[in-house]
């Protein structure tokens, strides 16, 4: 089912439930009174996906201005994984896409501290409608060799809690393929 229609037939369900709700009963032998009539809702699908799951002119605030990218990734993944929810803000995704664009722009690339961030960022920060992995892993391509040997320190670091055989830990040497194999292209 297409997230159009599982949005359309959420709606439906959410407007069907209050409808049935509102009703009342006064008593066994009266009828039901009438449900009041039902808002209608808007609902506008936006695709801000490509093929490639990026999509640059999708709505992004390009007057953000951040000084200490590492420190802002940083931010917005403690605070999403704190609350344990599956959404973010628009604000915080607009700011780590941003983010992961400018860590490690300029003479050196990205330092192994930023890398380990961008890995768990890649397994963990996962909310609807944000191509995360998408963002990440094109920065990881700029420097396959950097980046396959901060995979390899991360499987080794694995924490203790973390399931081997459990994605998203799992999927690790799925990235590190995915690196190697982007050399080829």
């Amino acid at each position: 089912m297409s997230v159009k229609h599982t949005l359309v037939s959420i709606l439906a369900f959410s407007s069907l439930l209050v409808a049935c709700n509102s009703s009342v009963k006064e008593s066994e032998n009266q009828q039901v009174d009438q449900a009041p009539p039902v808002e209608t809702v808007e609902v506008r699908i936006v695709d801000w996906s490509t093929e490639s799951g990026v999509n640059e002119e999708a709505p992004f605030h390009h007057d953000l201005t951040i000084t200490d990218p590492h420190s802002t990734i940083e931010r917005i993944f403690s605070s999403y994984i704190s609350f344990q929810e599956s959404t973010d803000s628009n604000e915080n995704k607009d700011s780590l896409k941003y983010a992961i664009q400018q860590i490690g722009d300029g003479p050196k690339w990205i330092d192994s501290t930023s890398l380990q961030l961008l890995l768990d960022i890649w397994m963990y920060y996962d909310p609807t409608d944000f191509p995360t992995r998408n963002y990440v892993e094109a920065r990881l391509k700029e420097d396959v060799i950097a980046s396959t040997a901060a995979v390899d320190k991360r499987i080794q670091q694995k924490k203790d809690w973390e399931n081997p055989e459990y994605a998203p830990f799992a999927e690790l040497p799925y990235l590190k393929r995915l690196l190697i194999n982007s050399r080829k292209d």
